[in-house]
């Protein structure tokens, strides 16, 4: 379903609640005051509640409200309980309110008594007759009596209980938001407790909660021969992430001491296919035997959690494990001078029996492990991220606070000397306008015209220049029609411009934190802070001259999202052909890759980019969802790990164009499927031409920021209209986006933020947490082809089937290459040259110059 067509479903439906709460909310108001068909409507409800009939149609008029200004409940259920428990509070109340006036003490007298009355107001309501006298007005209705009588017949206690349950039951529905963040907080630290006991038993610092297995006096040799793989948890890994480790055998184990108790029937001897649970078993902490918290090792929890009792020590415990990467744990023949392994502590009942060494005891070499059985191609698995679950964002306090310098009350007066001065002119040039109203912006102020009914719009716009004269040269913009408004707008340059302050903006996101990656595009004219969803453009075009204001809103966007996100929530790609605009986030966790800034990477970059799409959806057709969104719903539900946002950032597109023409392909390739893969691109560029911006790049990217361009044909490439050329550069800029607006262009000043903010904010990430890139995003040169030569190859396997079919010609030229194999001519050429270099063929002569480049190997056949 478009989205267009699921907006109307939704208005529809919103109409159609909004109808059925007019129609009950008159359907009670008549009931009330017992208006014609209203007297109708009164009599079963008076005869099920009596005098309490007000307090039944007021509920109705309650749930009509409900039906008319809120959308539909979440949950039905809980709001049908809620309803269903007044309901019952009023029979409740119906009950009392009859033992108020009748005397229930004589159960079948009462009873008989009243049965009559009861029949001839069940006839005249069944008749829709009301009867002539109000008797059951003045009592609490059938209901209230007859819960009356039912609640006499049964022991008191029974009663008390039912009311407090009733109670009971009724404040749960009232508190259960409340109820729901306590359950939250509960089940929250819950996950940080058995989060900390993994970090601490990573590190080496808590024991296995299992009962210690205790082996029989058994060589290592024999317990490892009859494994195949062993030593999977007993890897000693020191280093960062950015080390290489290079695989090694490893030595032969040192001979192990065996334990015998003869007071425990639960210790056995350990096989050698369960070398795996000994392997587990024998996980020791490295801690000395003589510290005071391994007197007493049972519960090791207990001993170990004394140790590391603030935060700040946990966290920084668990950077030690999860990113720097250094385990000190038990490892078999680890050349680690420091690394020990301690016994257990020993009881009275148990006897320590070392192992027998023999002094010419060599044991035997281990066999290598065996190599990983390779993944078959197309069956794509998800990507397990290093550990950001404890992951802090960095404080706004980062950031400075907005400085007013007292400028607003000078616009004003200057604002309202141009008022005049507008006013004056239409008056000479004999134009039926004048100014209704003016709002002060912080770039600009804007001057609401009114026109008379018989002037057009149109005479306004050649005017422009005299109205610029006449207010001392100032630039404006005229709107013709405000969106909503039956005005047009002069956009007249303040004489002193204020900054939007950054800080300010941020703390707007912060107070809608539930939406996620949400940036701030700037201030309106009417100082309202426009936020909107990256994940909604899907895609941004950003475009503006030198000055404009265009690099300090990529730092905006950037910076707005890796403090409102951790990586386990949103990941980037910089491409940096400048080397200096992005450079200060260098290295923070976020990125995928390191900042990309040679044209020939950027390709391979964006082509691997397509390579994730393209695993995404496999998995999403694997999971049978469609999007990101939903995939991450059905992985978290049976507790897998999600996959983050993906954002590209490409500066400079048309410099990257001007050297690496297949760019603008795969740029194409990605605005037009990776949305849903929860992949998106900004693309900035200086120079918006329609070579480099292309109409089908364009037709991708609905959502578009044109700063100060340097002349209309800029402006119509980005906006397909000119305006951006009178645009005050330093952040001014008009957003085309139906996330921000409907229709039309929006003017916003874009927020401020300084270098030094920026450094401060990436500064936090990277002395705190340590990069994460993707592999296969690590290494981005072109292959070389192995067949000889050594030119750049990207695909060897399209280079081989070139050469056999090569190898069956007498000649060959580029355009038999497309043909052939489906190339694009930036490509056959490539592939031409290198056959070219390799001696496969040779220049052609000039009198067969047009049959292209002779086989060598096949020269001279006819």
């Amino acid at each position: 379903m478009s989205e267009a067509k699921s907006n109307l479903l939704l208005q529809q439906q919103k109409i159609s609640r909004g109808l059925k709460g007019i129609i009950v909310a008159l359907l009670a108001l008549i009931g009330i005051l017992k208006i014609s068909i209203g007297g109708v409507i009164n009599v079963p409800v008076a005869l099920l509640f009596g005098d309490l009939f007000v307090i039944f149609f007021s509920l109705q008029v309650v749930f009509a409200i409900y039906l008319i200004f809120f959308p539909p409940a979440k949950s039905k259920k809980r709001m049908a309980l809620v309803f269903l428990s007044i309901f019952g509070l009023l029979i409740v109340s119906s009950a009392f309110y009859a033992g108020t006036l009748r005397d229930y003490t004589r159960d079948n007298t009462t009873f008989g008594a009243n049965l009559e009355t009861m029949v001839t107001l069940a006839r005249a309501t069944f008749s829709f007759t009301p009867p002539s006298n109000a008797y059951f007005y003045n009592y609490g209705g059938v209901l209230g009596e007859g819960l009356l009588y039912a609640l006499k017949a049964l022991p008191v206690w029974l009663i008390i209980m039912i009311l407090v349950l009733g109670n009971i039951g009724f404040a749960t529905l009232l508190l259960w938001p409340l109820l729901v963040k306590i359950y939250a907080a509960i089940k929250e630290e819950i996950r940080d407790l058995k989060k900390r006991r993994r970090v601490l038993h990573e590190a080496g610092l808590l024991a296995k909660d299992e009962p210690k297995v205790e082996p029989d006096q058994v060589p290592v040799t024999d317990i490892l021969s009859d494994n195949e793989v062993w030593g999977s948890n007993l890897l000693h890994r020191v280093g960062s992430v950015d080390d290489k480790m290079n695989e090694s055998p490893l030595p032969p184990p040192p001979p192990l001491s065996v334990v015998n108790t003869e007071s425990s029937s639960m210790h056995r001897a350990v096989p050698g296919e369960d070398f795996a649970a000994f392997d587990e078993h024998f996980e020791l902490p490295t801690l000395d035997s003589n510290d005071e918290e391994f007197e007493a090792l049972d519960p090791t929890m207990i001993s170990t959690m004394a140790k590391v009792e603030s935060t700040e020590d946990f966290q920084e415990l668990e950077r030690a494990v999860d990113e720097k990467g250094t385990f000190e744990a038990v490892s078999f023949g680890a050349t680690n001078a420091e690394t020990t392994i301690s016994p257990p502590p020993v009881t009275e009942e148990e006897q320590v029996i070392p192992a027998p060494v023999a002094s010419s005891f060599e044991p035997e070499p281990l066999p290598p492990l065996p190599a990983p059985e390779p993944k078959p191609k197309g069956e794509p698995q998800p990507r397990i991220s290093s550990n950001f679950a404890n992951f802090r964002l960095p404080k706004l306090d980062l950031l400075d606070d907005a400085v007013d310098n007292g400028e607003e009350a000078q616009n004003r007066e200057f604002a309202a000397d141009y008022e005049g001065k507008i006013n004056a002119f239409f008056t000479d040039f004999n134009v039926d306008a004048h100014v209704f109203s003016w709002t002060i912006g912080s770039t600009f102020t804007r001057f609401e015209i009114q026109l008379g009914p018989t002037e057009t719009v149109k005479s306004i716009n050649p005017l422009l220049n005299d109205i610029s004269r006449r207010l001392n040269g100032a630039s404006l913009r005229f709107e013709e029609i405000l969106p909503g408004k039956a005005t047009s707008g002069l956009e007249v340059a303040n004489k002193y411009r204020t900054n939007v302050n950054f800080k300010d903006c941020m703390h707007k996101i912060v107070a809608n934190k539930r939406k996620k990656y949400l940036i701030p595009l700037g201030k309106d004219v009417a100082g309202n802070v426009i936020l909107a969803p990256f994940t909604d453009f899907p895609h941004l075009l950003v475009a503006g001259a030198t000055g404009s204001g265009k690099s300090v809103f990529i730092h905006t966007v950037l910076t707005s999202l890796i403090m409102m996100h951790s990586p386990l929530e949103l990941r980037l790609m910089l491409i940096d052909p400048k080397r200096v605009e992005l450079s200060a986030y260098a290295n923070i966790p976020h990125l995928i890759t390191p900042i990309i800034k040679e044209p020939s990477e950027a390709k391979i970059a964006l082509d691997r980019l397509i390579g994730e799409m393209e695993n995404r959806y496999k998995l999403f057709e694997k999971t049978g969802v469609g999007k990101l969104s939903d995939y991450n719903d059905v992985i978290e539900d049976i507790g897998g790990e999600k996959l983050p946002v993906i954002i590209a950032i490409v500066d400079e597109f048309a410099d990257l164009f001007e050297s690496e023409k297949e760019i603008s392909n795969l740029v194409l390739r990605l605005v037009q499927k990776s949305r849903a893969a929860g992949i998106h691109l900004l693309i900035a560029t200086q120079r918006p031409s329609v070579q480099v911006i292309t109409g089908n790049i364009k037709a991708n990217i609905p959502s578009r920021v044109a700063f100060m361009t340097a002349s209309v044909t800029d402006s119509m490439t980005i906006l397909g209209c000119g305006g951006a050329e009178n645009l005050l550069g330093f952040g001014d800029m008009l957003v085309d986006s139906i996330t921000t607006n409907y229709r039309g262009l929006l003017r916003v000043q874009a927020p401020y933020v300084q270098t030094r903010e920026v450094l401060r904010v990436t500064n936090y990430l990277r002395n705190n947490y340590m990069t994460d890139f993707y592999p296969e995003f690590l290494d981005l040169k072109e292959k070389v082809n192995v067949y000889g030569g050594g030119g750049p190859v990207i695909n060897d396997d399209l280079y081989q089937a070139v050469l056999e079919f090569t190898l069956g010609q007498d000649t060959i030229s580029i355009s038999r290459l497309q043909q052939n194999f489906n190339l694009g001519w930036p490509r056959a050429r490539q592939i031409y040259d290198q056959l070219m270099q390799d001696g496969i063929i040779e220049p052609p002569d000039e009198a067969n110059s047009a049959k292209g480049a002779v086989v060598i190997a096949n020269k001279g056949r006819s």
